[in-house]
């Protein structure tokens, strides 16, 4: 009895092994953050969630075939043994009456668990293809996540100016116009190496500087708060 239970413990731990594991990671992951450990990858491409599934399913199939053996152990008839001893004689009380009595053969006792054996060998054969075909299957690696899509660094405009200067000649213009209105030189060129002003378009080119991020554009002369990572471009 004794190993009957101690396989029906170790096919539930198997089965618990195997599943809760999974269950965990693929339900809660998003919202505990210690389960996406179990994402970590022990060797290429077999997560540690995964490695648990193979080590449950092993606790399983040993449990299984423990208490297969523990049943066929269990219902294995004793074979009756037959003496073998010769029959005595038995003498009639008057000399001339003597009749031979009949002999009887002893009858063999056929083994009555041969139904439980027969059920328990299908059952050994099919543990036996499961571990096999467990074996030669190749794992496959988990669906890798989709990766996050960096956030655009922005520009902050503290203060909006409304018109542009002309850096030629001084003349004051509308916003977006890119040729001076009085002396048709180029207020601007547009340069991609460059972040723009989000007032006026105009490039970023050394504006000037009151803080470590506020700057003010020399075309419309906005206050802009620039992220450090745009003002090592400047």
């Amino acid at each position: 009895m004794g190993f009957y239970r101690a396989s029906i413990i170790l096919c539930v731990i198997g089965v618990a092994i195997t599943l809760i594991p999974t269950v965990l990671y693929i339900a809660y992951s998003q919202e505990l953050g210690f389960l996406k450990t179990l994402e970590t990858e022990v060797t290429s491409g077999i997560p540690l969630y995964l490695l648990f599934s193979f080590i449950g399913v092993a606790v399983t199939l040993i449990g299984l075939i423990t208490f297969v053996r523990t049943i066929r152990h269990v219902q294995e008839p004793s074979t009756p043994r037959v003496g073998t001893g010769t029959m005595p004689r038995i003498v009639s009380p008057t000399p001339t009456a003597a009749r031979p009595t009949p002999v009887r053969r002893p009858i063999t006792q056929q083994p009555p668990a041969k139904r439980i054996e027969e059920v328990v060998e299908s059952i050994e054969k099919e543990l036996e293809e499961v571990i096999n075909k467990a074996s030669m299957e190749q794992p496959t690696p988990p669906p890798k996540s989709q990766q996050e899509v960096p956030q655009k660094v922005t520009i902050k405009v503290i203060t909006a100016g409304t018109d542009e200067v002309c850096p030629s000649c001084g003349a004051i213009n509308p916003l977006g116009q890119k040729k001076c209105v009085e002396c048709g030189a180029d207020i601007y060129v547009e340069d991609p190496n460059l972040p723009s002003c989000p007032v006026c378009d105009a490039p970023l080119k050394n504006p000037q500087k009151l803080t470590d991020k506020i700057y003010v554009c020399r075309i419309c002369f906005s206050e802009l708060e620039i992220p450090k990572e745009l003002s090592k471009k400047l």
